[in-house]
């Protein structure tokens, strides 16, 4: 039987989802892909760490660079090139992973509905008051108001985005892990260093991190450090929280792949703070690193994180409750450490492993195409 084709179009943004070799490989084997990679060849993933595809039969990738922002109008043109592409290719599913964008979403209207499934991360557009955010907003509604088929990776922003656009079809699969390579270096055994890595903005509230790790310092436990790391526009505002630096290791600016791996691999824990959160790229790269984690006991991280298996929840913006599982960090490292290290592995192979996501896929699209 000839193998169904496939465009896939992922924003460069979004490729810390896709980029997935092993994932790509075995979904060759059963249909043909073409996929398009839409954006700047100089940020997430180099073009040339894409050459490992172009050696897969039955599989065709090409970056297409975006050099117009969001508000230029000759986006439009740029978007209008990719949907002949797609023409051209006649595919029998087209598969859009695509940051919110309003000429993409115009010219998505010339899709097929009943072959096109979009990927969406959010239930609803994440609006704020700057020009960005309305147009972020008004991208969602057009494409997602107009939409049928919709691919998402949590069941609570599955929920959202019924309630927001009740006319999808909504299918869940969970957001596969991801790897960036691997360290040399360990983690130290004289201490437990507890590992915060990402943009360091209001949602993530690093703020309550630090309170807490002050409260535990204050209650006489001194052999942990807290590893602050992220790019942050008001340093200022958290490093006045600080009262005893020597607990404290603060990087609050970009910090590249290599140093990445070695943050994660030094670490004992990596604790999630959020006063809100829809999916955190960060969680899945601690599951991939067999990092426990520590996390606000929100919805999203409800569906991913089981207590007392690949991590631990605290009350949502509740210091002394974020303190007091920090102080049971502690005190269970010496003998239960490596016996939750072995859990979450055991959980983490079997809920995310390459097989279980080739088939979640292999199966949304055989059956989306029946």
């Amino acid at each position: 039987m000839e193998k169904k084709k496939i465009c896939w179009i992922t924003s460069a943004c979004f490729m810390e989802t896709d980029f997935n070799y092993s994932v790509m490989t075995e979904l060759a084997k059963y249909f043909k892909i073409h996929w398009f990679v839409l954006g700047s060849r100089n940020n997430y993933i180099s073009e040339s760490k894409l050459d490992i595809f172009k050696k897969l039969p039955d599989f065709h990738i090409e970056w297409n660079t975006k050099k117009y922002r969001m508000r230029d109008f000759r986006s439009l043109i740029y978007y209008y090139g990719l949907y002949t592409n797609i023409k051209f290719i006649s595919p029998d599913i087209v598969y859009c992973n695509v940051a919110p964008d309003p000429f993409f979403s115009i010219i998505s209207l010339f899709l097929d509905r009943n072959k096109t499934i979009f990927a969406a991360h959010d239930g609803k557009a994440q609006n704020d008051s700057s020009s960005f955010g309305f147009m972020r907003t008004l991208a969602y509604n057009i494409l997602f108001k107009h939409s049928k088929y919709v691919n998402m990776f949590s069941q609570s922003q599955a929920n959202l985005m019924k309630m927001t656009y009740p006319q999808n079809e909504i299918y869940i699969m969970p957001l596969p892990l991801k790897d960036f390579g691997k360290s040399v270096k360990a983690a130290p055994k004289d201490f437990v260093r507890f590992l915060s890595f990402g943009n360091i903005i209001y949602q993530k509230n690093i703020d309550l991190l630090i309170d807490a790790a002050e409260i535990l310092y204050e209650r006489g436990y001194h052999n942990f450090k807290v590893s602050i790391n992220g790019n942050c526009k008001d340093w200022e505002f958290y490093a006045s929280r600080i009262k005893h630096p020597t607990i404290f290791e603060c990087n609050p600016h970009f910090i590249s792949n290599e140093d990445l791996l070695d943050l994660f691999a030094t670490s004992h824990y990596s604790v999630f703070p959020y006063r809100r959160v829809s999916q955190s790229g960060v969680l899945k790269l601690a599951f991939n690193y067999n990092l426990p984690v520590i996390t606000s006991c929100l919805g999203a991280f409800r569906e991913e994180v089981v207590d007392g298996v690949n991590g631990f929840f605290f009350e949502a913006e509740n210091v002394n409750s974020l303190a007091d599982v920090m102080k049971k960090c502690l005190l269970m490292h010496q003998e239960d450490y490596a016996i939750l290290k072995k859990k979450m592995k055991d959980y983490i192979e079997d809920k995310y492993s390459t097989k279980r996501i080739v088939l979640y896929y292999t199966e949304l699209f055989t059956n989306f195409i029946k």
